[in-house]
């Protein structure tokens, strides 16, 4: 008889054991979070990871702690921003895009107070890289080409208030020459 007390208990206590155990499994899952301040809202989602990122000096990432978000340069201390991100003054749209391991990727756009589109940029891996749209204040586009780690890359197109263009040929962000807007095929 004693022997089956001891075999319920060893049993009882295994499987304690294994239920605690499942504490220490990473929590996966996502959830949205929203945190106001005065007029601003932000609303984005985070989720757990199963590993740490392989993170790089040279991106920003940003991150959620203490019901604040946070950005730092080549690592973080909290749960990592993944997926979508928005973001309100006086109940407008000013921001959105997504994120990915704390990294900005894919379309992120910006609005002013007016809710006129001020920019349009896309980011890979944390980076500004490719296609770009700047706007003038009341939405008019002002500037567009393509960006190589977050700096000018190949033909970049500047429009004036005159609606009058002009292109230059960047490289590595530095001016290399002006390109006539008939050779860019804007004609």
């Amino acid at each position: 008889m004693r022997k089956l007390h001891s075999a319920i208990i060893i049993c009882l206590l295994a499987i304690l054991l294994f239920n605690c155990k499942s504490d220490f499994i990473p929590n996966t899952s996502a959830y949205t979070v929203s945190i106001n301040s005065g007029d601003t809202t932000r609303s984005f989602q985070v989720q757990g990871i199963a590993e740490e990122p392989k993170l790089k000096d040279e991106v920003t990432y940003t991150w959620y702690k203490s019901n604040k978000l946070f950005t730092s340069q080549g690592g973080y201390s909290g749960q990592l921003l993944h997926g979508r991100y928005e973001e309100f003054v006086a109940k407008r749209l000013i921001l959105k895009g997504t994120y990915e391991n704390g990294m900005r990727v894919g379309e992120w756009k910006s609005w002013n107070k007016k809710g006129d589109l001020k920019s349009t940029v896309t980011y890979k891996k944390g980076l500004r890289n490719g296609d770009y749209k700047l706007y003038q204040p009341a939405g008019q586009l002002k500037e567009y080409g393509s960006l190589k780690n977050g700096k000018r890359s190949g033909k970049i197109v500047f429009v004036h208030p005159n609606d009058s263009l002009l292109a230059i040929k960047y490289q590595g962000g530095i001016p290399q020459d002006t390109v006539s807007a008939k050779t860019l095929g804007l004609f």
